[in-house]
């Protein structure tokens, strides 16, 4: 959805809502994830219907023929089967890839991230957690990313220890690393 949609988005939202000023950034970015998710479950749903040969109720007939005409081709089928084949992959007994991104990139959580941290840089292992954490369960299901981030955050810690510190020079290796969480 374009940035400019989902803002009149948030701010029909905001109208109705009331909360402290200085949290206007972290309510902006919950609506949008749920949004996110909402839209994508939503799309799913109907597209669920139409293999079926059903039509959804309530849904306006230019965009149900929009949807249909989309799935229809070619290049979507090829997409999608493609993603499907991705996602229920075993990588070779590693079990399924799991990530709760839906249709967010990596590069586009990083930029969310960078943004709820005042513009400041964030540690990948942190991007990468928050892409793979499961938001009810707060775990990261997926066991081969939850071995790379454990290992990373292992090495980091091993690395910043191994580190002399000097309390009089912030220019120290061990000030060029944010903790994580």
């Amino acid at each position: 959805m374009p940035s400019d949609e989902k803002e009149i988005w948030f701010r029909n939202f905001a109208q109705q809502f009331n909360w402290e000023s200085g949290h206007t950034e972290s309510v902006r970015q919950a609506f949008h994830e749920k949004v996110a998710e909402s839209y994508t479950n939503q799309i799913y749903e109907w597209k669920q219907l139409w293999l079926k040969g059903k039509i959804p109720k309530n849904i306006n007939t230019k965009v149900w023929e929009d949807l249909q005409v989309h799935w229809g081709k070619l290049e979507t089928k090829e997409k999608s089967d493609k993603n499907s084949a991705n996602h229920n992959s075993d990588r070779g007994g590693k079990c399924v890839f799991v990530h709760n991104l839906w249709a967010c990139s990596m590069s586009s959580k990083e930029d969310q991230l960078v943004e709820a941290n005042g513009g400041n840089p964030v540690d990948y292992v942190d991007v990468m957690r928050e892409a793979y954490t499961n938001k009810k369960t707060c775990e990261i299901q997926d066991p081969l990313i939850r071995d790379v981030i454990e290992l990373v955050q292992a090495k980091k810690a091993e690395l910043l220890a191994s580190q002399p510190m000097n309390s009089d020079d912030d220019s120290t290796a061990a000030s060029n690393f944010k903790s994580t969480k």
